[in-house]
């Protein structure tokens, strides 16, 4: 039987009345909610008034616009960064060329790089007791292209609802990690209409309603109860369903690397999702961030040079700020680019 994360008792810290105003002129903040001494607290609400938290409403993605992101995945299996390293003692820099896919999450080497990146922050051996949310959208009531345009949207306005909150107990906010994934076509029940693995016994397979439909997960790590009540959820997500869950001695690196993979599975569709609204598959609280790093490059470090433009001939075009530069460049994987004249080059292996 699973753990719920929820906490039942009845008693409550501070008892709030929504205050009465109908007068013109007093601030939306004033008009708020009030403890038990007469103290304006936070509104809940503020989040919905604040323009500079809430983004800009992006219009709904058009045939065009999937279109445009194929073509920009060509691009970048075609595309190579020039990088150069400078040395003092070397008359001439050393150029390296990395291809654009290498770096995209939208490719294997991407993900690949993205999944080191996370191990590297968050550290492998990170292990912890927590709760986990799973948030839902009612494909009912909302097209995929709505939910996927106004997910961040309103899991902000969730985490701002849960924040205000904990602010009048604990005076600090919630610490988590949030990932996002498509749901799958598919799924698999056992014979009680429960989800089971799809190598049990008897289990047969159930088309999901909501396939392609964004799932939100939400893991607070150190935590042993979110709400207090189970039906506070409903009320608190109002978009689909949602859940709560206790879970022991998760690796949250792991965690974090698990929904990465899971974009090799996704579909084209959902894919143009995340580059059109500009979604992450996964962001963690500026707690677990390490600090920036410097921008300018170190003597002996690489640093960004130019782009170049491969075709199926192997040959490429170069770009250069100044349009002037002659080198080789060793390619990533094997291979050398060389020069044939000035602003065009081509690969040998």
């Amino acid at each position: 039987m699973k753990k719920t994360a929820f906490l039942t008792e009845s008693t409550e810290d501070i008892s709030i009345n929504q205050t009465q105003v109908s007068l013109q002129g007093i601030s939306s903040y004033a008009q708020g909610w009030r403890n038990k001494n007469g103290e304006f607290l936070n509104n809940p609400t503020f989040l919905v008034h604040n323009r500079v938290n809430v983004s800009r409403v992006k219009p709904l993605i058009s045939k065009e616009d999937r279109a445009e992101f194929a073509a920009h995945k060509e691009r970048l299996k075609s595309k190579g960064v020039v990088l150069a390293k400078y040395d003092s003692k070397k008359p001439f820099p050393d150029y390296m060329v990395v291809r654009a896919a290498e770096k995209s999450r939208y490719f294997a080497g991407g993900r690949k790089l993205m999944q080191r990146n996370i191990r590297k922050r968050l550290g492998s051996r990170w292990f912890s007791d927590g709760v986990l949310m799973t948030l839902t959208y009612d494909p009912k009531r909302y097209t995929k292209e709505e939910a996927w345009r106004d997910c961040n949207v309103h899991l902000r306005k969730l985490m701002h609802t849960l924040n205000t909150r904990r602010f009048r107990v604990e005076k600090n906010s919630y610490k988590y990690l949030k990932a996002v994934e498509e749901i799958p076509e598919y799924h698999f029940e056992d014979a009680n209409g429960r989800k089971c693995d799809a190598h049990k016994k008897g289990s047969h397979r159930v088309r999901n309603e909501a396939f392609g439909y964004p799932h939100l997960h939400v893991f607070f790590p150190g935590l042993q109860f979110l709400v207090r009540a189970e039906d506070e959820m409903s009320v608190l997500w109002k978009y689909g369903r949602s859940g709560l869950e206790n879970k022991n001695r998760v690796n949250v690196a792991s965690y974090c690397c698990k929904y990465v993979s899971k974009l090799e599975g996704w579909t084209e569709e959902s894919q143009s999702y995340l580059w059109y609204y500009k979604k992450r598959v996964y962001s963690y609280s500026q707690c677990y961030r390490l600090p920036e790093f410097v921008k300018e490059s170190p003597a002996g470090e690489w640093a960004f040079k130019g782009v170049v433009l491969f075709d199926a001939l192997k040959a490429c075009t170069y770009t250069a700020p100044d349009g002037k530069v002659r080198f080789k460049a060793s390619l990533l994987g094997g291979g050398v680019v060389e020069e044939l004249s000035e602003g065009m080059l081509r690969c040998v292996n």
